[in-house]
């Protein structure tokens, strides 16, 4: 009796087979991971520039609603305020907690180094938002350019989160 010849993979060509394939997605991986990677990043830098256009925005915003001489600035150690006093609005930049807060709803202070924390603005019953966060450096300033018009307030910031930093400087007018 004849017997019929049986068909299949022998092992070697199963081998072969498992071989080749792994290669093939070996070569895949390769070159999948790099676009996955930086599209990671850049998902990342969004973020970072989000964050600090969300606090220049705001501050550009109220700063245009202000009038020359209604605006003060003062810093300490660890944090540095802009106020807005007709608002009243300030803006708390924290080294110490990392972040960039928005006050309002609160009375102003004869002086602002008594309203130059955390602490003392919460004290004054005003509400805070959190505008920015992961800001290693925040610096103001405010320069007067002619006593008789506008007015400039600089921000600089420097911002990081998962190994990405984004530097931030922006000039904004006072007032009419």
């Amino acid at each position: 009796m004849i017997m019929p010849r049986q068909r299949g993979f022998t092992l070697i060509e199963l081998v072969v087979a498992m071989s080749i394939s792994s290669i093939v997605v070996g070569f895949m991986v390769m070159f999948l991971v790099t676009p996955v990677q930086a599209y990671l990043a850049q998902a990342r830098r969004a973020e970072l520039v989000a964050s600090a256009d969300m606090v220049a925005n705001n501050m550009a915003s109220d700063l245009r609603a202000a009038s020359l001489g209604n605006v003060r600035y003062t810093s300490n150690v660890s944090t540095e305020v802009l106020e807005i006093t007709s608002g009243p609005i300030a803006y708390l930049c924290d080294s110490g907690t990392n972040t960039v807060n928005r006050y309002s709803g609160y009375i102003p202070a004869a002086s602002l180094s008594n309203r130059d924390s955390d602490a003392e603005l919460m004290a004054a019953n005003s509400t805070r938002a959190l505008i920015s966060r992961d800001v290693l450096t925040c610096q103001i300033s405010y320069n007067a350019v002619d006593p008789l018009h506008n007015r400039l307030v600089g921000l600089q910031m420097q911002l990081a989160r998962n190994g990405e930093s984004l530097y931030v400087f922006r000039q904004m007018s006072v007032g009419n």
